[in-house]
């Protein structure tokens, strides 16, 4: 069984935070990793990969428990992988492992770079890359990498930590959404044969709506809607209205907010149309939203899960004495002029940070450690998460799952909140609260993101 922390906190993003909670298991600080081995002519000073030997070194590793090694602890696998990477680079005597906990490991990792002691290798939600930046305690991935090894990451993944056209951080796993349909309610209203079950299960927001529109949809004295639109709190599910007909939250150098372009008052308008027919419910305030695993929606945004997770979370939560129902992947409808689906992905990597007496031997062993662990084989690791690898020489790590299939399609083209400084305080305090304008009917379409584009815009100035 894989021992998960609170992805609340391992994948730190706001969208794990909305979507992903697992059971803490948080584990006490590991001892330093053993088994210095040491392989090639040592008494020559080569390595055994030919390199000429350095000089000795020792590193530190902040890691999460994320999954579990050969000897059935969270901290094993990190002590395994730092056991081989010694075996390859003698000159690298220690590797000191530090397991940190899921709820204040962010924490004490900024602790760590105030007081001028951080880990040379850790994980972080990318995120928070831009803070990290700021603070110019990173050191760019991309000076100690070929165009070759870069290219291997999926280019939405890298485009992502790249800044001035640095890569600053290895992305080592992302977190990909589809579109869930409840296959079952949508058979029973005599609309599943509309549903893009062929080839790449792509489809359009025309043949979309021609089963939307055919809601609300009352059963039993209850009522059941196509989808809900949640303005509370820092709900995100929304923006793949706008990124699916074709809108941005930002233009190219995040320095501008552009929402408020045609595409996306289309977008506004397209969602105001859904919820004043009934076909979408509205949650904002202090509503409670709709249980979509609960057979209360008949399509819902969620992680990617492989199909036997799909049965396992509907046997879960599927009211006592109701069907467990069908429930398939797809991708998200697109809008006019979007070829391709727009996805989100949570993405977590790895960064070097700078040491101050480091010499250039130390940072490249570190540098070279965190592209260890994250190489096409290493990397497969993370399917044990129930997420995606980030290098696309991993290959397919799920079987030809369909699911997995969909997802995989859909994160090759991903979409983001935006990397500047402030585009995390945008989202979390303008956002929503300015679109509650236009579902109130305060403002039409435009004017609630004008007004909204405006004052992102003076926040992007700060």
């Amino acid at each position: 069984m894989i021992k998960r922390m609170n992805m609340k906190t391992i994948l730190i993003s706001i969208i794990m935070v909305v979507l992903i909670s697992a059971t803490a298991c948080g584990k006490s600080a590991s001892p330093t990793a053993s088994g210095n081995k040491e392989t090639g002519n040592t008494a020559t000073g080569d390595t055994a990969t030919g390199e000429k030997a350095a000089e000795p070194t020792d590193l530190t590793v902040w890691w999460y428990a994320f999954w579990n090694g050969k000897d059935g602890t969270p901290e094993g696998w990190i002590r395994e992988k730092a056991d081989e990477f010694m075996a390859l680079h003698p000159n690298v005597k220690k590797i000191n492992i530090e397991m940190l906990p899921g709820d204040t490991g962010p924490q004490k990792i900024d602790t760590s770079i105030a007081a001028g002691s951080p880990p040379d290798v850790t994980y972080i939600d990318l995120a928070f890359l831009p803070k990290y930046l700021k603070q110019k305690v990173v050191i760019p991935a991309s000076d100690y990498m070929t165009q070759e090894e870069i290219d291997d990451f999926f280019k939405s993944l890298s485009d992502y930590a790249t800044y001035d056209g640095k890569l600053y951080a290895l992305p080592i796993l992302i977190a990909p959404r589809v579109l869930y349909a409840n296959k079952t309610m949508l058979e029973e209203m005599g609309l599943a044969d509309k549903l893009p079950l062929e080839g790449d299960r792509s489809w359009t927001i025309e043949q979309f709506k021609e089963i939307a529109q055919k809601f609300p949809y009352k059963k039993g004295g209850k009522t059941y809607y196509a989808e809900q639109i949640n303005t509370t709190a820092l709900n995100w599910t929304h923006l793949f209205w706008f990124w699916n007909f074709g809108a941005d939250l930002y233009n190219k150098g995040d320095t501008q907010f552009i929402l408020n372009s045609p595409e996306g008052v289309k977008a506004l308008d397209f969602m105001l149309e859904m919820v004043d027919a009934g076909s979408f419910r509205l949650v904002s305030g202090g509503a409670k939203p709709s249980d979509f695993w609960a057979g209360d929606l008949a399509f819902s945004l969620g992680l990617a899960l492989t199909e036997d997770k799909v049965k396992e979370t509907l046997k879960e939560k599927t009211p006592e004495g109701q069907p467990i129902p069908e429930v398939v992947a797809i991708q998200f409808p697109r809008g006019p002029g979007v070829d391709i689906a727009k996805s989100y992905s949570g993405i977590g990597g790895l960064t070097v940070f700078k040491q101050k007496k480091a010499d250039e031997n130390h940072t490249k062993m570190a540098m070279e450690f965190a592209k260890f662990l994250t190489n096409g084989e290493n990397n497969k690791i993370v399917k044990e998460l129930g997420v995606f690898p980030t290098k696309k020489s991993s290959g397919d790590v799920f079987g030809g799952d369909v699911n997995a299939k969909i997802a995989r399609i859909m994160m090759e083209d991903g979409k983001d909140l935006g990397k500047g400084e402030q585009t995390y305080k945008i989202f979390e305090k303008l956002i929503n609260a300015e679109l509650d304008s236009a579902f109130s009917k305060k403002k039409t379409s435009q004017q609630t993101l004008d007004d909204l584009a405006k004052k992102a815009n003076d926040m992007l100035k700060q």
